[in-house]
């Protein structure tokens, strides 16, 4: 069993779990979503100018200041950009980004999840077929209730069963 696997309760003051997400919050990767997002040479036009997007991710995060005020849950996010228009918009596609991916992390969608809901498809699609071909042998062996014909069978074994017992006394009584 692998510790991936494993589910982690968090510590007493959730740092963990801040922490993690403070990470997401800072990586190149959102960065690079945002900077498409908004677009490179917007981002880039007042810092020099440019299209790169690595550039552009990488002036993102060199302006971006994320901290957790102490004893709190609460991430403050700040951006700074010499174009306050573009520093609004890329803090609210920060936001915006960052939720997704928050999403995407923490409820596990992506590629596996298509394939096991792919796979779960196919189970339910066979275990239907089986159920329908479980039901078409019931009704060919003229089985109504599998319960209510073990109930009959046990009536009737019983009641062999009576009479046996009750032959068994009289042959015993003759002799």
């Amino acid at each position: 069993k692998s510790d991936d696997a494993d589910i982690k309760s968090p510590d007493s003051r959730g740092e963990n779990i801040i922490n993690s997400e403070l990470e997401i919050l800072t990586s190149l990767d959102l960065a690079g979503q945002v900077a498409d997002a908004v677009g490179s040479e917007k981002i880039l036009a007042s810092l020099g100018g440019g299209t790169n997007r690595a550039s552009a991710a990488v002036a993102i995060r060199s302006g971006l200041t994320v901290e957790v005020p102490r004893r709190s849950n609460i991430i403050a996010v700040r951006f700074r950009h010499p174009d306050p228009a573009i520093a609004q918009t890329v803090l609210q596609r920060l936001v915006d980004t960052y939720l997704e991916r928050h999403t995407q992390i923490h409820q596990g969608i992506g590629v596996l999840d298509e394939f096991f809901s792919q796979q779960a498809s196919q189970i339910r699609a066979q275990l239907s077929a089986t159920e329908d071909e479980l039901n078409r042998v019931r009704t060919n062996a003229q089985v109504i209730s599998l319960e209510d014909t073990k109930r009959a069978y046990t009536v009737q074994v019983s009641r062999i069963q009576d009479d046996l017992l009750s032959a068994e006394a009289e042959l015993a009584g003759q002799r």
